[in-house]
């Protein structure tokens, strides 16, 4: 009969069909008469957490251009401040000892330049403008539990 198990290959039982999951709770957006506002748009909370690690991440990206640059600057004025072009070699005066005659003889010394600081005042300000894309949505933050606006305005 075909409801009993006949031992033959492929006459599993049937397993009981997956759970399905919890239904989504929808967040109401009803404001209040005296927070309605022509422009305002509406944030729910599950957004409030990813607006804060975007000011976070705002904060960093700029702290970390500042980094960069006084890094840097600080870098090619310790280093000799050359007004030049970065060099890899500079130049000795030397000396031969047998017949005192001088000459030069390259010796490798890094040596930034102003091709230097400009590249990481470049650097710098690419990081700092990686932070100007780090913009939180404007709006309202509202608790799904009592649909009450919390006035998270930015």
């Amino acid at each position: 009969s075909p409801g009993q198990d006949s031992g033959k290959l492929g006459s599993f039982p049937m397993a009981p069909p997956p759970a399905s999951p919890p239904p989504l709770r929808s967040v109401s957006t009803a404001r209040r008469a005296d927070d309605a506002g022509a422009n305002d748009s509406v944030v729910p909370v599950a957004f409030a957490r990813l607006i804060t690690n975007l000011r976070a991440m705002k904060r960093a990206l700029r702290l970390g251009a500042l980094a960069v640059a006084l890094v840097g600057v600080v870098f090619w004025f310790f280093g000799g401040p050359n007004l030049g072009w970065t060099k890899t070699r500079v130049p000795v005066a030397k000396k031969d000892p047998v017949t005192e005659i001088e000459f030069q003889e390259w010796e490798p010394r890094f040596v930034p330049g102003v091709d230097f600081v400009a590249g990481v005042l470049g650097v710098a300000g690419m990081i700092f403008a990686a932070s100007l894309f780090c913009r939180a949505p404007r709006g309202r933050v509202l608790d799904p539990q009592n649909s009450i606006s919390t006035g998270n305005r930015q």
